[in-house]
Parts: C-alpha cells; structure tokens; sequence
C-alpha cells in the first residue's frame, strides 16, 4: 500500500525559507533547510553532495522545501558534516 501523500514544507510559509510556517512540524523542517542553507552557502551544494553522498537534487530540494529530509538522510548529513542540522527547540506541556 503507497504512503499517503503529505503537503511539501513549503506550502505552509508564505515565503519559504524566510518566514515562518504556520505548521509546527513544517516549521522544523524549514529551520532544518536554514541550518543546511549556512553549509551549503559557505561549502557549495555539490561539494556537500560529494562530500556527504546525498545527491545535490535532493539537497536542493530540501533547501526549497519541495520534500521532507529522512532519517537516514538527516543522519548522513549530519555525521559527515560533523555539525547538528536538527533544530533544537523547547519542548511544549500540555
């Protein structure tokens, strides 16, 4: 059975990745492509492909919120990179 198919972050910010989304959960993956958009500026989106093995369409289509990072893609970036991608955030009581 397929997945069930999921709005793109993207279409929960007005202008992604510069204003906040009305979505919690899209809100992390838009500060996930803010905190990969510093490496990708400073290193380039295909030396970070290279470097970590994460194709550069997949990169880029995190960065424009087009898709949801994985796991192991998260991971991967994250290892290779040696830096925390994942946004830290308080968590909320009910």
């Amino acid at each position: 059975m397929p997945r069930p198919t999921r709005p793109h972050p993207n279409t929960f910010s007005e202008q992604w990745p510069e204003i906040q989304c009305t979505d919690q959960v899209a809100e992390i993956a838009r500060q996930l492509a803010n905190n990969l958009r510093v490496i990708t500026d400073r290193d380039g989106l295909r030396t970070v492909a290279r470097t970590t093995g994460v194709d550069h369409s997949i990169l880029s289509r995190i960065l424009t919120g087009e898709t949801w990072a994985d796991t192991h893609t998260l991971a991967r970036l994250e290892h290779t990179l040696n830096t925390q991608l994942w946004p830290r955030h308080a968590r909320r009581r009910n």
